[in-house]
C-alpha cells in the first residue's frame, strides 16, 4: 500500500508516453498519405502527359497484351484505346500479314527491347499503311507492372519524302550517267572534280576513276588555261552561265571544242559548280567549211557579170549583189528592203512579181526575154527564175539572174537587119540576072 502512489504515478507517465506515440503515429500516417496522395496525383499527371505526348506510346503487359495505348497511337492508327488495349487480336489488327507480324516479334526478340530507329509500318483502320520509326530502352528503364514499353514516332511522310528523293537522284543518276553532253560536277574553292559522266570520259578519252582524281585546270591546254579558270570562277559566281567555244584538252593531247553551260550547286554542304559540256568541235569544222562555202559563194555572186537578187513573194528584195545594185545606180544595203515597185516602173514590176510569185506557187524555174526600164533606160534582159526554200523546206522567195542583153539584143537585130537587106539584094540580083537571060534569049531568036 505505501508504493501505491508511485505505480500510479507511472502508469500516468507510460500513458502519457503512449499518447505522444499515438499522436507521433497519427502525424506520421497523415504524412504517408498525404505523400501517398500525391504520388497519385503525380502517377496521374504523367499518365496524363503520356496519353498526350504528341509520339505513339505503347506498352504490353507479361502475356503481351497492349495496356497503353495514347493518344497519338488513335490518331496515327484510327484505333481507339478500347479496341486495342487488352484485345488479344491487336497485333493481328495492326499487322495482319502473318509472315510480317512474325518476323516483326522476332527480331523484336532479337533485339532485347533495346533499340532505336527500327522502322515498321502499321496498316491503319482504313487500310491505309503507316511507317513508324520505334524505340525502345525499357530493357534499361522497366516500368512495373509492364514487360516492355515503346514509343513510336510516324514517319510516313517522311519515307514518302525519303523514296521520292531516291526516285528523284535515281532520275538525276540516270539523267547523268546516259546524257549525250559531258556533265562534271567541280569544287568550287579546289577545281577538283568531285562527279563525272561517261560522256565526258569518251570526250576527254579518260576511264571514269581516272577522270574523278582530276579538276578543272588538268583537262584545258596550256595557252587557254587562265581563260577557263576566269570562266569557271564567273560560272561559281553565277555571273556567266554558257561559256562558248572553250579548248579541252585530251588525254592524248589533242584539242576539242566544247560549249559549257554551268550553274553553282550544293553537294552534301559543299559548294560546286554542274557543267554540262557539248562538243562543238564537228559543229567548228563544219562552221568553218560553210564559211569558207559562203566566201566561194559571195566572191562568185559579187564578182558574177550578170545581176543576182532575192525576193520574196511581197515583191521586198532580200538580196541583191554589187552588180545589180550598180546597174540601179547605188549599193546593195539601199535597196534590200525595199520592193520592185520601189525601183521600176508599176507595169514591169507588177510582170516581175508575178513571175516571182508563179515560181513561188509552182515550185519550179522560169526564163522569159524581155524589155525593161533601169535608171530610165530601155534594155533587154534575159532572166532566169528559180524557186528558194527554208530549212523546213517551204518555198519562201525566188532567185532571180537577170543577164543585161541590150549589146546582143542589138546585134541581134542589127543582123536580122542584113540578114534582110542581104535577102532583098539577092532577089534583086536574081531579078537582074533573070532579065539579062531573058534578053539574051530574045537576041537569040531574032537572029537566025
Amino acid at each position: 500500500m505505501p508504493r501505491e502512489p508511485s505505480t500510479r504515478g507511472a502508469l500516468l507517465e507510460e500513458l502519457a508516453a503512449l499518447r505522444c506515440q499515438v499522436a507521433e503515429l497519427q502525424q506520421r500516417v497523415g504524412e504517408l498519405t498525404r505523400e501517398e496522395q500525391a504520388v497519385e496525383r503525380e502517377k496521374e499527371r504523367l499518365f496524363t502527359v503520356l496519353l498526350n505526348m504528341p509520339v505513339m506510346i505503347d506498352a504490353f503487359d507479361a502475356d503481351w497484351n497492349i495496356v497503353l495505348w495514347n493518344r497519338e497511337c488513335e490518331r496515327v492508327t484510327g484505333y481507339s484505346a478500347a479496341e486495342i488495349i487488352g484485345n488479344p487480336k491487336a497485333l493481328e489488327l495492326l499487322y495482319p500479314k502473318r509472315a510480317y507480324r512474325e518476323r516483326m516479334m522476332r527480331e523484336w526478340k532479337e533485339r532485347a527491347d533495346d533499340y532505336r530507329d527500327w522502322h515498321w509500318e502499321i496498316t491503319a483502320k482504313d487500310g491505309g499503311a503507316k511507317s513508324v520509326a520505334w524505340y525502345n530502352i525499357s530493357a534499361r528503364v522497366p516500368i512495373a507492372p509492364w514487360r516492355t514499353w515503346g514509343i513510336g514516332v510516324e514517319i510516313t511522310e517522311r519515307k514518302k519524302a525519303e523514296r521520292a528523293l531516291r526516285e528523284s537522284e535515281e532520275r538525276f543518276r540516270s539523267l547523268f550517267e546516259n546524257a549525250a553532253d559531258g556533265f562534271v560536277v567541280a569544287d568550287v574553292c579546289t577545281g577538283e572534280f568531285r562527279m563525272a559522266n561517261k560522256a565526258l570520259c569518251d570526250m576527254t578519252g579518260y576511264a571514269p576513276r581516272e577522270i574523278i582524281q582530276l579538276g578543272v585546270k588538268d583537262i584545258h591546254p596550256e595557252d587557254s588555261l587562265p581563260h577557263a579558270l576566269d570562266t569557271f570562277a564567273r560560272q561559281a559566281r553565277g555571273e556567266l552561265r554558257l561559256a562558248t567555244n572553250i579548248p579541252v584538252k585530251t588525254k592524248d593531247g589533242r584539242t576539242v571544242y566544247a560549249d559549257i553551260n554551268a550553274i553553282p550547286i550544293n553537294l552534301g554542304g559543299t559548294a560546286c559548280v554542274m557543267g554540262a559540256f557539248r562538243d562543238v568541235t564537228e559543229y567548228r569544222r563544219l562552221i568553218g567549211l560553210l564559211q569558207e562555202s559562203e566566201e566561194r559563194y559571195r566572191v562568185l555572186v559579187e564578182s558574177a557579170g550578170e545581176a543576182i537578187a532575192m525576193v520574196d513573194g511581197g515583191g521586198v528584195f532580200l538580196f541583191m549583189n554589187m552588180t545589180a545594185a550598180h546597174r540601179l545606180g547605188g549599193e546593195p544595203k539601199d535597196y534590200i528592203g525595199k520592193t520592185m515597185w520601189d525601183l521600176f516602173p508599176k507595169g514591169i514590176a507588177d510582170r516581175q512579181v508575178d513571175s516571182v510569185r508563179e515560181v513561188i506557187r509552182a515550185g519550179g524555174g522560169m526564163n522569159a526575154i524581155g524589155l525593161t526600164e533601169v535608171q530610165g533606160q530601155q534594155r533587154w534582159y534575159n532572166t532566169t527564175l528559180e524557186p528558194i526554200k527554208d530549212r523546213t523546206g517551204r518555198i519562201v522567195a525566188a532567185l532571180i539572174v537577170g543577164r543585161d542583153i541590150q549589146e546582143l539584143k542589138q546585134a541581134q537585130d542589127e543582123l536580122e537587119d542584113y540578114r534582110q537587106k542581104l535577102h532583098r539584094a539577092e532577089q534583086l540580083a536574081s531579078i537582074g540576072a533573070l532579065r539579062n537571060y531573058l534578053k539574051t534569049v530574045s537576041l537569040a531568036d531574032n537572029h537566025p
